[in-house]
């Protein structure tokens, strides 16, 4: 078996340390989100965002337990007041963020767990200067929302047939787990649950969806539902390919008849 293991440096900053000195206290596991451990390995992650899914089947096979391995990846949003995310995700979450259709299918051929947890930390501060740390606990599954929300439905087929080929099961249910922490008085977390996957995407469009165009999206989750629960996904890709190709320009629809 291969022994390769990716760069495990920490990050600069003692980010459990920090987190700590937010919270006002050492981590309860009775009440608080815990981080798994993790390594940083940039290299994967550009190779996803470009779905280059050959680097990605290569650093499976040098390590059959990078494709679970969870990943540091910190992103700036604003440097004055101090704002960032903070990623700590395996493999499967980056792609399915990324639409990297490519690196979803060789993940979940090798094995990638669709319910494994992904952590994101949501860094900023208010007039106090205190900083303040909210940490979200979801399933990978529950990135799907974004993915229906910003691609055409014949992507999130594709994407979704990659899952049935595994039998990855939606309907088991989903917990996500919300934290925030500020002194002087953090937050305990609070856990929301849905009956299945499919909720819990449903609820999360609905949360992120504009007025106007959530009847739209709805419908759009209940064509995949019901194509992934009877194995149609790929008449219904077919079916809504075809039916996109027939559509006439829009400036043809705006001309008017001769």
């Amino acid at each position: 078996m291969a022994t390769y293991v990716p760069n495990s440096r920490k990050p600069l900053e003692n980010l459990q340390q920090e987190m700590d000195y937010s919270r006002g206290r050492p981590l309860n596991p009775n009440l608080d989100i815990g981080l798994p451990t993790y390594v940083i390995e940039n290299a994967i992650i550009r190779s996803i965002a470009h779905d280059n899914f050959p680097y990605v089947t290569d650093y499976i096979r040098k390590c059959p337990t990078n494709i679970t391995r969870y990943i540091y990846h910190e992103v700036y949003t604003s440097q004055k007041p101090m704002q960032k995310t903070i990623t700590i995700c395996p493999p499967l979450y980056h792609a399915i963020r990324e639409n990297a259709l490519g690196c979803i299918r060789v993940l979940m051929q090798h094995g990638a767990m669709a319910f494994q947890p992904s952590y994101a930390l949501h860094w900023g501060g208010f007039q106090d200067g205190e900083p303040t740390i909210e940490i979200i606990e979801k399933p990978n599954i529950a990135c799907l929302a974004d993915m229906i929300l910003g691609k055409e439905i014949e992507f999130s087929s594709l994407v979704l047939k990659q899952m049935k080929m595994v039998n990855v099961d939606f309907g088991l249910p989903v917990e996500i787990r919300v934290q925030r922490l500020q002194q002087p008085t953090p937050n305990s977390t609070k856990t929301i649950q849905y009956s299945d996957a499919w909720e819990c995407i449903e609820k999360a469009i609905e949360k992120s969806c504009q007025r106007e165009e959530l009847a739209n999206f709805k419908a759009i989750l209940k064509k995949l539902h019901s194509a992934y629960n009877t194995d149609k996904l790929e008449s219904l890709y077919v079916k809504m390919k075809e039916t996109r190709h027939k559509k006439p320009p829009m400036q043809q629809l705006e001309e008017p008849p001769p």
